[in-house]
């Protein structure tokens, strides 16, 4: 098993993501932040709940608007922080 694949999955991150708001099409979606579609309250519990359901534990330097703007940066950090707390030794 690859290291990213212990982390869990994209499809993982879409689900957790609809879980908060359905309303929003996070695959197609690249200015989530920029026009408005999530808040900051949105994006602290989206933070937390990628915590808990990948394992990991995000440094509070994460919470930044460009890293919170699509599901592509949002699994980019995922998978850099699950890399170094959960990868393969």
């Amino acid at each position: 098993i690859c290291e990213f694949e212990r982390i869990g999955n994209m499809e993982q991150l879409l689900n957790l993501l609809h879980s908060i708001r359905s309303d929003i099409d996070f695959e197609k979606e690249t200015a989530l932040i920029d026009n408005g579609l999530i808040q900051s309250l949105e994006v602290l519990k989206i933070f937390v709940e990628i915590e808990k359901e990948f394992g990991i534990k995000l440094p509070v330097s994460k919470i930044k608007p460009e890293y919170f703007n699509n599901a592509v940066s949002i699994w980019r950090i995922i998978q850099e922080v699950g890399g170094k707390t959960g990868g393969v030794s």
